[in-house]
């Protein structure tokens, strides 16, 4: 890691956020833990303002709790959480959907194929992190079909803080063993959404994206309730 006195402190600044980022992502910062600047600092080997302009960064991304007395904490994830982050999902796509409709999706079409090429790689090397990253993408791309910047904005911060959930729904589940299953229908989901989206089928596509977001949404409740 380079040094901060031939590092910019912006660049610091978006390593810090990087890094803890994939910690909690990545659940090596576990629900709930408190996390001290000079923690931080040790473990990343990175100065006090670049960690300090971090976190609430990530704070603003959904994936931690700033407290009166200055602290920071992981975001538990809690039923009810995930009762009004899938909400908020379903009713956002459903309104790309509509939108969708109005416009040509060719470019767009090449980009999630892109990235559900870069999931199946990520799937063949095992890398959850990198699987959760392509699927960030790809739904990403999707939603640019709506051609709307508030959608997009908004799903942008949703998809953000799901991130932790897919990499639990990809890779960390005590209740499911048979990953294998799970990416197969994964890739049949995304496969029959890029169908229906170049056919123009919206109701198909709306059905899809319901059946995508509830099955997520399932896998999540199952990991809680283990």
């Amino acid at each position: 890691m380079a040094k901060s006195g031939s590092t910019p402190k912006r660049l610091l600044c978006d390593v810090a956020f990087d890094e803890i980022y994939r910690r909690i992502i990545t659940l090596h910062y576990g629900q709930g833990q408190a996390l001290h600047e000079k923690q931080l600092m040790e473990e990343l080997g990175i100065g006090r303002t670049p960690i300090r302009e971090a976190l609430p960064r990530l704070a603003a991304c959904g994936i931690l709790d700033s407290h009166v007395n200055g602290a920071w904490t992981v975001r538990p994830i809690t039923l009810q959480h995930i009762k009004a982050i899938f909400e908020a999902l379903e009713i956002m796509e459903m309104g790309v959907i509509g939108l969708a409709m109005r416009h040509d999706p060719t470019s767009h079409l090449k980009q999630m194929q892109a990235a559900q090429r870069e999931m199946d790689a990520a799937i063949a090397a095992g890398d959850t992190l990198a699987l959760v990253e392509a699927n960030h993408r790809f739904h990403m791309r999707f939603y640019d079909t709506a051609h709307n910047e508030y959608l997009i904005h908004g799903l942008c911060r949703i998809r953000f803080e799901t991130k932790r959930l897919a990499y639990i729904s990809y890779g960390q589940l005590p209740v499911d063993s048979d990953l294998a299953a799970h990416y197969e229908a994964v890739g049949r989901e995304h496969a029959a959404m890029m169908q229906q989206l170049a056919a123009k089928d919206e109701a198909g596509l709306r059905h899809t994206c319901r059946v995508h977001i509830a099955a997520f949404r399932e896998r999540i409740i199952r990991y809680l309730s283990s």
